[in-house]
């Protein structure tokens, strides 16, 4: 049967967006909605809204298990009541104990038939009985007649038109339990909820939630909600009631009082308006003109609206903070009296990823000029929300390069607010011409945002040319706000991954391109990999990665032809004859913290660097005949060190080295080690002597915070007896050089304790695991604790010692058995190291 529940929600997904207005209660499927959220939140029908098909028969057993459930009966009976039901089963227990209260009572042949659909007389004689109504009914006729007339007077009826003998559906069965659930019977208010289940009512308007309050930015405590002006625990999300009058359902715990489930209590209006269609010269702080379907339209605003502001109360917004350039405003109207008393207001600004550094949490913006946001960082404090254009939750882990996001900042409030909602729709076309607010490519009509503009003005990108082909890069609104031109010639770059998209079975390359950028670039369905032809999917399979290649694209923009330095040169002996008579300078190490960068904001490579075991440190050209200024050299060391080194810079225009790793840093950025003094944990990969410039150095390597980190020092066997799988703590001085680290811990032997007090902050728990829980982010270890293990704070590190592999895990990589180091913050793993058994 159709399930119309799920395309109910669906379809008010879909509305909310497109600014519909929405009322509470409008039709007979918002109160069946309605109805089902509020049972399956008492528990009394226990699967979810969404898997229920409404119009499916109700049986009379599923009809006793939903009383029962009321009931709060678990017992078991040994045996049936009726010879149709087969003891032990949870609908024979529900049956037997409706009967041993007098609710049901079968027929007279010894039967119940409890797989017959329910007649509407029947379910709600059972109702009625356990409202203590039933001398009512009795009066009146009893069964039928009398039950099915008290059934309307008192109202289990509303929104559900039945005759006695008629037989009833789940949703007919759902509406009708839930109009029964306050009703008042000598004394019990709501007989169901407190007499049977300890809940009681409350109507009231939410003030608050865990962000914020309607008229100061600060919320309540995380897991609770103000109604009016109590504060309670509250068990579910809150944010979309805030503002609204709504009935809480409180249920009453060892004391406390715990709000399960929220419904609207009074009608309301509610309408989204993009801020791209506000008429700004004719709105006002008490009127919003708008414009949709190419008429204008206006809504009336309460010059006491209280105004939230990217999540935060901003009680003070001037006029010009309400009306955004580039977002959306949802206008509440929380009394249905015609004007607008809260206004969410949602401010975006425009990125395009062009690299994160996970540590510090911040992303860098691809497109640049005046007026637009160049990075961002989020204070890991923040309160974050990071969603995909359909709503889904998700972490900063699952922002890619090239992803288009859309960045909320508050302004008021201790506590940040950032909201981030991420796209990764990128389409190739050609330009066929544009206007103001629309662009064409290959004959379909887009918008073309502000963006793009600002970004041609401060002259970063190129105004569009005919007969290119361009990625245009899509936000969740489905504007364009940035393009790429598709070069088609020889191009280098550093290949990072070989992959294919299981969505739709493309095979992509991930590679650090000569324009600075980290660019995604399809292949074609077959390439010609150093002088061989493959199928994409067999090149996916043996392609090399993490060294530097020669490509070639075609008109459409898919890689064609790749080359390695391996058919450039036939032995590594020959290479490096060839490499040595081609040194294109020498340049000494500059003496300033700025030259020691990761990847260049300015798209050059003036201060990128690769380094292999002999540190060689070279820099791709960023094109044919390039002048000397786009060349470079930096700290070899990583870090700032008192020795200054010098190093050959090699044109790579025709030799390529493979050895390379790619030192991930941003010395930039005030979060990172270099100015902290802060402590980190690491997993070892790999420990080494190397020469420097005739100097000997120790060079260690791993996982930190699921990023690869590695650091190293000119003194001698820093790290001397370190070895794959050891978890070691590392301390920084203000300078950024390595003070000490501590081996916190090896596998296979006693626990390594600290020597220093200055790392006993924090708490380390070791063990196996005896049981993991993943639908509930738990985790049981042979410590006897139970632990919470949440995915999105903790970082979780693998060592595999069987594939000799260390690698960022993620919870589901946790079995029975591996071995695992908790290093927690209060009373949670902050970092989990895990050792597969």
């Amino acid at each position: 049967m159709k399930r119309f529940i799920t395309c109910f929600i669906a379809l008010i997904l879909l509305l909310s967006v497109f600014g519909t207005n929405i009322y509470a209660e409008n039709t007979e499927d918002e109160y069946l909605l309605r109805s089902l959220n509020a049972l399956v939140a008492l528990g009394i029908i226990e699967e979810e809204p969404t898997d229920i098909d409404a119009e499916e028969a109700l049986s009379r057993q599923e009809a006793a298990i939903w009383l029962c459930n009321i009931l709060k009966f678990d017992g078991e009976y040994e045996t049936s009541i009726f010879n149709d039901v087969s003891a032990g089963t949870k609908s024979a227990n529900a049956i037997s104990a409706l009967y041993d209260r007098n609710i049901v009572s079968g027929y007279q042949d010894g039967k119940f038939r409890p797989t017959e659909t329910i007649t509407y007389a029947e379910y709600v004689t059972m109702l009625l009985k356990m409202l203590n109504q039933g001398v009512v009914a009795e009066y009146y006729d009893g069964y039928p007649s009398g039950y099915v007339k008290q059934s309307y007077d008192i109202g289990l009826n509303k929104k559900v038109n039945k005759s006695a003998n008629e037989k009833i559906t789940v949703g007919d069965g759902a509406k009708i339990l839930y109009n029964a659930l306050d009703k008042d019977v000598w004394g019990w208010n709501g007989i169901f909820l407190e007499k049977y289940m300890d809940v009681y009512r409350l109507e009231g308007r939410v003030t608050a939630d865990n962000k914020t309050s309607l008229t100061s930015p600060e919320g309540v405590l995380e897991g609770r909600i103000k109604i009016d002006e109590t504060i309670y625990e509250c068990t579910i999300p809150t944010e979309e009631w805030l503002g609204k009058y709504v009935t809480c359902y409180i249920s009453e715990i060892d004391g406390r009082e715990i709000v399960i489930h929220i419904e609207n209590n009074k009608r309301y209006n509610e309408l989204t308006i993009n801020a791209t269609d506000i008429i700004r010269e004719e709105s006002s702080r008490t009127t919003i003109v708008y414009e949709k379907e190419d008429k204008w339209k206006d809504i009336n605003v309460s010059p006491v609206a209280d105004i939230i502001y990217n999540g935060k109360a901003y009680p003070d917004a001037p006029v010009e903070d309400i009306f955004i350039q580039y977002g959306e405003i949802r206008a509440l109207d929380s009394d249905d009296d015609s004007k607008y008393d809260v206004l969410f207001v949602w401010s975006y600004d425009v990125m395009v990823v062009k690299n994160i550094i996970a540590h510090s949490g911040t992303i860098y913006n691809k497109i640049e000029g005046s007026g637009i946001l160049p990075s961002i960082t989020i204070d890991k404090d923040a309160e974050t929300d990071i969603i995909d254009s359909f709503g889904e939750r998700l972490g900063m882990g699952d922002i890619a390069l090239d992803n288009i996001l859309l960045v909320a900042q508050s302004k008021t409030g201790s506590i940040p607010c950032y909201k981030i909602v991420v796209s990764d729709n990128i389409k190739t076309g050609e330009y066929d011409k544009k206007n103001e607010e629309y662009i064409w490519i290959d004959d379909i009509e887009y918008h073309f945002s502000d963006t793009i503009e600002k970004a041609i003005e401060s002259g970063n990108i190129k105004p569009l040319d005919f007969n290119i082909k361009y990625d245009f890069y899509f936000d969740s609104f489905g504007n364009i706000v940035y393009y790429d031109a598709i070069y088609t010639g020889k191009q280098y770059g550093y290949l990072m991954r070989a992959y294919i998209d299981d969505s739709d079975e493309s095979c992509w390359l991930k590679i650090f391109t000569s324009d600075g950028v980290w660019k995604r670039i399809e292949l074609k369905d077959k390439v010609q990999y150093n002088s061989e032809v493959y199928k994409k999917e067999a090149l996916i399979e043996i392609i090399d990665t993490e060294l530097m290649i020669r490509y070639e694209t075609n008109t459409k923009g898919l890689i064609k032809s790749i080359e390695t330095a391996r058919s450039l040169a036939s032995d590594e002996t020959e290479r490096s004859r060839q490499i040595k008579n081609d040194v294109f300078r020498k340049s000494e190490m500059r003496d300033t913290a700025k030259n020691n960068k990761y990847f260049s904001m300015n798209k050059s490579f003036e201060n990128a660097f690769f380094m292999g075991n002999n540190v060689k440190v070279f820099l791709i050209p960023t094109g044919e005949n390039s002048s000397e200024s786009d060349f470079a050299c930096t700290d070899s060391t990583y870090f700032a060190s008192e020795t200054r080194y010098t190093a050959d810079v090699y044109d790579v225009d025709e030799y390529m080295f493979t050895d390379l790793i790619v030192l991930e840093y941003d010395s930039s950025d005030p979060a990172n080690l270099k100015f902290s003094n802060q402590d980190y944990c690491m997993m070892v990969t790999n420990t080494e002597e190397m020469w420097i410039n005739d100097d000997v150095a120790s060079y260690v390597s791993g996982l930190l915070k699921n990023e690869e980190w590695s650091y190293t020092s000119s003194v001698p066997a820093t790290f001397e007896g370190l070895k794959k799988g050891d978890i070691i703590r590392t301390k920084y001085d203000p300078s950024g050089k390595l003070s000490h680290y501590v081996l916190v811990h090896r596998y296979g032997t006693e626990d390594q304790k600290s020597n220093s007090n200055n790392f006993n902050d924090s708490v380390y728990l070791y063990g196996n695991v005896l049981m993991v829980d993943y639908e509930n982010d738990r985790m049981r270890i042979d410590e006897g604790r139970h632990l919470t293990v949440r995915t999105g704070s903790a970082f979780i590190t693998v060592y595999d010692p069987e594939e000799n592999d260390v690698r960022a895990g993620t919870i589901r990589d946790i079995e029975e058995r591996d071995y695992v180091v908790l290093r927690m913050r209060s009373s949670l793993p902050f970092e989990i190291f895990v050792i597969k058994q």
